[in-house]
C-alpha cells in the first residue's frame, strides 16, 4: 500500500516540476521552450500508461513545432509518439 502512496507523490511531484516551468514559458512567449515542455508532458503520461493524454500533449507540441518551423522537434514528438 504505501508503495502506490509514494508512487502516486512522485508523479504529482514530476508533474509540477514539468507544468511550472511550462506556465513560466507561456508567460515570456518563448515558443520553443512550450513545445519542449508540452513534449515532456507527453513523456510523463507515457510513462503513466495514459496514452490519451499522452497523445494530447504529443500532438500540442508537435503543431507549435509546426507554428515555430522547428523540424528538430517535430522529429522528437514523431519518436516519442512511435
Amino acid at each position: 500500500k504505501y508503495y502506490i502512496i509514494l508512487a502516486l507523490i512522485y508523479f504529482q511531484i514530476v508533474y509540477s516540476y514539468i507544468n511550472t516551468p511550462l506556465l513560466n514559458l507561456e508567460k515570456i512567449n518563448y515558443q520553443r521552450g512550450i513545445g519542449k515542455g508540452l513534449m515532456h508532458l507527453g513523456n510523463f503520461y507515457t510513462n503513466r500508461n495514459n496514452t490519451d493524454s499522452a497523445l494530447y500533449y504529443y500532438n500540442k507540441a508537435k503543431l507549435k513545432f509546426y507554428e515555430i518551423n522547428n523540424s528538430r522537434g517535430i522529429v522528437f514528438v514523431n519518436y516519442s509518439i512511435s
